[in-house]
C-alpha cells in the first residue's frame, strides 16, 4: 500500500520515526510517497520512498526497488522461490491446511515420478523394445489398444461416479493415487506375462485414466477450498508450477536413480515397493491434514452425534464454550478415510431420492405430505434405506434439517433389537403406516433441537443458507424428486373431484359413510325459527368437494328440496353466497355463477372467464350439460347472445373448441415452429390482430405443446407470449386471453395470484375469495406452497386476517378440509 505525505518545506522533525536517520541515509525533505510492501514475505524489506523532481517521482537511494543483486541474498532467494511456488499473499490468501497438504502432495508426486521411470522401462520391455522379433506395427497396435481402453474406461468411470466426487473429496483423492499405484504395478508385472501383455497394459491404462478423472475432479474442489481470497486461478497456477518443478527434479534425479537400481530385477522391485509404500503413506497424510469446512454425510453425522450426546448429558443446554468440540479441524480429524461409520448413513441414506423409490402408493404419499406439511422435504423409510425428497425451493438448511432427522431415525432403528430370523428393522412391510409414529416423533425432536444445533460454533447461518455449503446429495439438485413440487404440472388441472367424473362416465353414486348423518345435522340446524349457524358450519365445513356433492344429492333425495334453495332461505350476504357454493356439487355451483353473470342488469364478464377458460375437455362438457339440466338453455347460446367483441371470441372458442390430446408424433418441432409463426402473424406481425386465429392456437394446444410454443416464441422474438397477447388484446378480452395462456402454462402461479387479488387493496372481495376456496379446493395442496413462495406468507394465515364471524369460520373450515 502507499502512504501519501505532505510535501515538507523544511527539515524533518528529529523525533519523527521516518526522519531520525542521518548521514547519507537521511531522508530528503521533499519525500512525497512512502511505499510499504505488507506481504509477509517482504516483512523485512525497508519501505521505498520517492521524491518529486519536476513532474516525475524518482526513487531515493533508501529502500530502492529490489534488483537482481537483491535476489542473490538468502532472504531474496527465499522470497523469489515463495513467489514462484506459493499463491500471492501467502499465507493469508490460502487455508491453514494448504502448506501441509502441498508438502505431502509434493512427496507423493516425486514417488510417482520415480516409479514411473521404472514402470516405463518395464512397459518398453514388454512391448518388445530390444527384441529383434518385435515389429513397430505390433507395438503401435498395442499402444492404440492401450489408449483406447483407457479412454473408454475414463468415460465410463466419470459417468457412474461423477456426482460423488464433491461429496467425499478426501476418499476420492486417496482413491485416485491408490488406483494409480495399481496401474503402475500392472506395468511392472507386464513383462512376466508375455502372452497377456496387451490385456495387462489395457487394464493398467484404465486404472491410470481413472486416476486422472478422480484426481482432476477432486483437485478442482480442493483449489476452491484452499482459495480464501477468490484466488483459485492463482492457487491452480502455483499447483502447476509445483508439479512442473517436481517433474523437472524427477527428470534429473530419475536418470541417476534408474541407473542405481537397475543392477538387478530384485533391486528394481525393492525400490518400487519402497516408493509405493512411501507414496501411500504421503497420500494418507495429505488427505488427513485437510480441514474441509463443508458438511458431507460423514462429517454431518459426527456433528449431529456430538450435539445429541452433549444435549443428552446436559439436558437442553449446549456448552458453546466447547468450540473445539465442533471446530472444523476437530470434526475433520475424526472423519474416517477408509472405514464406514457405525450408523449406515453413507450407504443407506438417499438424499434426493426419486418418488417411485421412496413412496409405494398414493396413500403413502398423502400421509407423508400431511406429516411434512411445514417442511421443504419428505423423509421416509423403505426396505433398508432412508429416502429424502426435496421441494424445488428447498435450501441447504432444509437439507441439513432432513439430515438431522435421518440421523435420529437411524439411531432409533439401530436401538431396536432384531430377533433371530426376523426381517431387519428397516423393513418396509406396512409402508408409511408402520413407520409413521417414528417419522412423527423424530420430526418433533428435530424441530425442537435444530435451532439449538445451529448455535454450535462451526455453523454460520449465512453459510448454511448459501448454495455450496452442504454436499449431501448424490443427485444434482435439478433432478431431485419433488412430490410436493411448487412447479406447475405438465397436465391441465382438473377442478372437479373424481366422483364427478365417475358420474359423468355413468357410474352410479356410492354414498360415503356419514352422508345421511350430515344431512340430518343440516336439517336440524335449519329447522324451526332461526338458523343455527354453528351447527350448520360444523355440518358443511370440513367436508371435501366429493363429500359436499354427495351431501347435496342425498339431501334432495331425502327431503325433496334442493339444499341450495334451503340455504337461500336461511342466510344472506357473503355467508349466503358461500353456503350456496357449498350446497351444490361443484359443476352446479359453477353453472350458478355463470347464470348469475349473464342474467339481470348487465353481464358480469369478470365472473365468466375464470369458469370457462383453461378447462379440460371433460370438465367443459360436464359444465355445459349441468347448465342445460339446471336451466334448460344451451350455455353456448346464452354466452353468444350476451357477450360481444373480442371477449366473446375468446370465451366461445374456449367453450366450443376441443384441446387436441398430446401426441409426440403430431406435436413435434415442425408443429411448434408452425404455431409460433401463426401466433406471430395473427398478432404482432400483422397490422390489426386476427383474434380468432390467435386464440385458435391457444385453445386447441395441449399444455405440453403450448409450453414449448411459448418458450420458442420468446426465444425467436425476444418477447414472452403473455406480453405479446397483452399487446394485442385490451380490456376484458385481454384478461381472458392472459388467463387462458397462464392457466395452461403456469396454473399454480396464476391461482396463487388470484387468491391474493381477492384480498389485496382496500377491502376483501369475499365472493371472489369464497369462489376461489371452493372451486380450487381440490388443488389447494399444490397452490399453498406456490403462494408462500411468491408472497412470503402462508395462504391460510393471509385468509384468516381478512375474514371473521360465521362466514370466516366456515370459509377456514372448508380451506382446512383435506380433499
Amino acid at each position: 500500500m502507499a502512504e501519501l505525505t505532505q510535501r515538507k518545506v523544511g527539515p524533518s522533525p528529529v523525533d519523527s520515526p521516518r526522519a531520525s536517520e542521518s548521514g547519507k541515509n537521511a531522508l530528503p525533505n521533499d519525500v512525497r510517497v512512502t511505499e510499504f510492501d505488507t506481504r509477509p514475505v517482504c516483512a523485512l524489506e525497508p519501505p521505498r520512498r520517492y521524491v518529486q523532481l519536476g513532474d516525475q517521482l524518482l526513487p531515493t537511494g533508501h529502500g530502492r526497488a529490489r534488483n537482481a543483486v537483491g535476489c542473490l541474498t538468502l532472504s531474496g532467494f527465499s522470497r523469489e522461490l515463495q513467489e514462484m511456488f506459493l499463491p500471492a499473499g501467502y499465507p493469508d490468501s490460502v487455508s491453514e491446511d494448504y502448506l501441509a497438504f502441498q508438502f505431502w502432495d509434493t512427496m507423493q508426486a516425486m514417488c510417482s515420478y520415480l516409479r514411473g521411470v521404472l514402470a516405463t522401462q518395464s512397459v518398453l520391455q514388454s512391448v518388445g523394445v530390444g527384441d529383434d522379433k518385435a515389429t513397430p506395427l505390433a507395438a503401435a497396435l498395442q499402444w492404440v489398444l492401450r489408449d483406447g481402453s483407457g479412454m473408454i474406461g475414463g468415460l465410463t468411470f466419470a459417468y457412474f461416479v461423477g456426482p460423488k466426487f464433491d461429496v467425499n473429496v478426501k476418499r476420492w483423492r486417496l482413491f485416485a493415487d491408490v488406483i494409480n499405484d495399481v496401474g503402475l504395478t500392472l506395468d511392472m508385472v507386464a513383462p512376466y506375462f508375455p502372452t497377456l501383455v496387451t490385456e495387462v497394459l489395457c487394464v493398467s491404462s484404465v486404472c491410470k485414466t481413472m486416476c486422472g478423472v478422480a484426481a482432476g475432479a477432486t483437485r478442482s474442489s480442493l483449489m476452491t477450498h484452499f482459495a480464501k481470497k477468490d484466488n483459485m486461478a492463482d492457487c491452480a497456477a502455483k499447483e502447476g508450477s509445483q508439479e512442473t518443478a517436481v517433474k523437472l527434479f524427477g527428470l534429473i534425479f530419475g536418470m541417476y536413480f534408474a541407473n542405481a537400481v537397475n543392477s538387478s530385477p530384485q533391486a528394481v522391485w525393492v525400490a518400487f515397493l519402497v516408493l509405493t509404500l512411501v507414496h501411500v503413506y504421503a497420500n494418507y497424510h495429505a488427505v488427513s491434514c485437510l480441514c474441509i469446512p463443508t458438511v458431507n454425510c460423514v462429517r454431518g453425522l459426527i456433528l449431529v452425534k456430538r450435539f445429541l450426546n452433549s444435549t443428552s448429558n446436559a439436558g437442553k443446554e449446549v456448552d458453546l464454550t466447547q468450540g473445539p468440540r465442533y471446530s472444523i479441524r476437530s470434526v475433520n480429524q475424526e472423519e474416517p478415510i477408509f472405514r464406514e461409520p457405525l450408523l449406515p448413513i453413507t450407504s443407506n441414506l438417499v438424499m434426493g431420492s426419486e418418488l417411485h423409490q421412496a413412496v409405494p402408493s398414493s396413500q403413502d404419499l398423502d400421509r407423508l405430505m400431511h406429516i411434512y406439511e411445514d417442511e421443504a422435504y419428505l423423509l421416509t423409510v423403505v426396505d433398508d434405506r432412508v429416502h429424502v425428497m426435496f421441494q424445488v425451493e428447498a435450501k441447504p438448511k432444509d437439507e441439513l434439517r432432513a439430515f438431522f432427522q435421518a440421523v435420529l431415525v437411524f439411531q432409533a432403528l439401530a436401538s431396536v433389537p432384531t430377533p433371530a430370523g426376523s426381517p431387519p428393522p428397516l423393513s418396509s412391510n406396512g409402508g408409511i403406516i408402520k413407520h409413521q409414529p417414528l417419522l412423527e416423533s423424530t420430526l418433533r425432536k428435530m424441530t425442537a433441537d435444530f435451532p439449538l444445533f445451529l448455535q454450535v460454533p462451526l455453523f454460520n447461518r449465512e453459510r448454511i443458507d448459501g448454495d455450496l455449503f452442504l454436499s449431501f446429495s448424490n443427485l444434482p439438485r435439478s433432478t431431485q424428486a419433488t412430490p410436493d413440487s411448487t412447479s406447475n404440472p405438465l397436465k391441465m388441472l382438473n377442478l372437479y373431484p373424481p366422483a364427478t367424473h365417475s358420474a359423468w362416465n355413468g357410474s352410479p353414486p356410492a354414498y360415503p359413510p356419514g352422508t345421511d348423518s350430515t344431512v340430518d345435522e343440516i336439517f336440524k340446524a335449519t329447522a324451526g325459527a332461526g338458523t343455527k349457524e354453528k351447527e350448520l358450519n360444523k355440518a358443511l365445513g370440513g367436508k371435501t368437494a366429493t363429500q359436499r356433492g354427495f351431501i347435496a344429492k342425498r339431501y334432495q333425495e331425502l327431503h325433496k328440496q334442493s339444499l341450495r334453495d334451503l340455504v337461500d332461505e336461511e342466510a344472506s350476504g357473503h355467508y349466503e353466497f358461500l353456503l350456496k357454493l357449498l350446497a351444490s356439487p361443484l359443476p352446479e355451483a359453477e353453472a350458478g355463477i355463470l347464470r348469475k353473470a349473464t342474467k339481470g342488469l348487465g353481464t358480469k364478464e369478470n365472473l365468466i372467464y375464470p369458469v370457462v377458460v383453461g378447462r379440460t375437455n371433460a370438465e367443459i362438457n360436464i359444465l355445459k350439460k349441468t347448465y342445460y339440466d339446471a336451466y334448460g338453455e344451451d350455455l353456448g347460446s346464452v354466452l353468444d347472445s350476451d357477450l360481444h367483441g373480442d371477449y366473446k371470441k375468446v370465451i366461445l372458442a374456449s367453450l366450443q373448441a376441443s384441446i387436441v390430446p398430446y401426441d409426440a408424433n403430431i406435436h413435434n418441432a415442425a408443429k411448434v415452429e408452425a404455431d409460433v409463426e401463426k401466433l406471430y402473424k395473427t398478432g404482432r406481425g400483422k397490422m390489426g390482430t386476427d383474434e380468432e386465429g390467435f386464440v385458435s392456437v391457444l385453445v386447441a394446444s395441449p399444455p405440453e405443446h403450448l409450453r414449448t410454443v411459448a418458450a420458442a416464441y420468446e426465444k425467436k422474438y425476444n418477447e414472452s407470449l403473455v406480453k405479446a397477447a397483452a399487446h394485442e388484446f385490451t380490456g376484458d378480452s385481454e384478461k381472458a386471453v392472459l388467463f387462458l395462456i397462464r392457466m395452461i402454462t403456469e396454473p399454480l402461479d396464476l391461482l396463487a395470484e388470484l387468491f391474493e387479488s381477492a384480498m389485496k387493496g382496500f377491502g376483501t372481495d369475499e365472493n371472489a375469495l369464497s369462489s376461489a376456496v371452493v372451486r380450487y379446493h381440490i388443488v389447494l395442496r399444490d397452490i399453498k406452497p406456490v403462494y408462500k413462495k411468491n408472497f412470503k406468507k402462508e395462504l391460510r394465515e393471509r385468509i384468516a386476517e381478512e375474514v371473521s364471524g360465521d362466514y370466516g369460520e366456515l370459509l377456514l373450515s372448508v380451506f382446512d378440509a383435506r380433499d
